[in-house]
């Protein structure tokens, strides 16, 4: 049975199990982006499933359950840490071969020799990064860590720009950020 037959159902509690299990990594994930501050995740996670378990029997279906129960972790997540000084993270994509550093064009590095430039590419990255916004830092991370797309991304930002605006946002945060990487001297670590 679909959740939202289950809610109407009046089954809050097997729907609350189902929505935990699917996506208890996605919320550890975006708390972790958000609260920077590892002895409290646990913690904060706890407070997003209370939250969620709170407000499930009134969830409208109005947006996909992951992009809600993310918004609930994020804004939760906020509530609780007040956005510390934030840890760049999206620089282990680019090590790691994950999806930002495929976005940037960068290979990824299976040699000994070609590890190294990845961790000199991650220490020009984390200056790079650090240079952006937060807002747009955030962004970045909801996309290329978090792995939502732009549509998902507005609603848990809550955002009044289209996807589609925001889509081009990105795709000119990671122009920008590729220009930068070469200019200062990522140019081998780039494919062509």
């Amino acid at each position: 049975m679909e959740l939202k037959g289950l809610i109407a159902a009046g089954n809050v509690p097997r729907t609350y199990d189902l929505i935990h299990r699917a996506y208890q990594d996605d919320v550890r994930r975006l708390v972790r982006l958000v609260a920077r501050n590892p002895s409290r995740i646990d913690d904060v996670c706890q407070d997003v499933w209370k939250g969620v378990g709170e407000a499930l029997g009134s969830f409208r279906f109005e947006c996909a359950s992951r992009v809600w129960v993310l918004a609930i972790a994020r804004r939760r997540a906020i509530d609780v840490h007040r956005r510390p000084a934030r840890e760049i993270t999206l620089d282990s994509q680019i090590a790691s071969g994950g999806a930002f550093g495929a976005a940037l064009g960068l290979r990824t590095y299976p040699t000994p020799s070609r590890e190294l430039r990845a961790a000199e590419t991650g220490h020009l990255m984390r200056d790079v990064l650090a240079a952006l916004s937060p807002d747009d830092r955030e962004i970045l991370e909801l996309r290329y860590v978090v792995g939502l797309k732009p549509a998902q991304i507005v609603t848990v930002l809550a955002r009044r720009e289209s996807p589609n605006a925001l889509s081009q946002r990105i795709v000119r945060l990671v122009r920008k950020l590729r220009t930068e990487l070469s200019s200062r001297g990522a140019r081998e670590s780039f494919g062509t």
